[in-house]
């Protein structure tokens, strides 16, 4: 499936398959301007069909991670393997949660997603663009008048 992505991920007990934005029993709440507050999270996850199991029956799915700036190479993960959660049969979901307080404020980054699975090759990559944004500061409350009214 796609790898989707938002600010959050919410518990949706009365989720369906289909239903737009729900992982799993996740709801993905959608960011669709990508500007995030730096003490927001991008939680991006997908739909993983069939994936390739290991002796104990478990995935074996690998996440890898790249971060752009400028169209330049900031920092690249190495592929690293991922637990999911299986929905039912042959179905299962992957999500991550990526803190953003330690991103420069005001700066156009692209994050580089890959889910793969490691015996078989397939893999499915997503560019997810993002701007911290700068805050402004809450203006000071005005400072009560020292003159009498009256």
């Amino acid at each position: 499936s796609p790898i989707y992505w938002g600010s959050d991920f919410r518990q949706a007990a009365q989720a369906r398959l289909g239903d737009p934005f729900h992982l799993g029993a996740m709801q993905l709440i959608p960011r669709p301007d990508n500007k995030y507050k730096a003490e927001e999270n991008i939680a991006y996850g997908a739909y993983v069909v069939r994936p390739s199991l290991d002796a104990q029956q478990q995935p074996q799915v690998e996440l890898q991670m790249v971060l752009y700036s400028g169209g330049k190479k900031q920092d690249e993960q190495p592929f690293q393997v991922v637990t999911g959660a299986k929905v039912f049969g042959d179905f299962w979901v992957y999500g991550q949660v990526l803190p953003l307080s330690g991103f420069r404020r005001g700066v156009d980054f692209e994050l580089e997603v890959t889910l793969r699975d490691s015996k078989t090759g397939v893999k499915r990559t997503q560019k997810i663009p993002f701007t911290v944004i700068k805050q402004e500061p809450a203006a000071p409350a005005a400072a009560p008048s020292a003159v009498p009214k009256g």
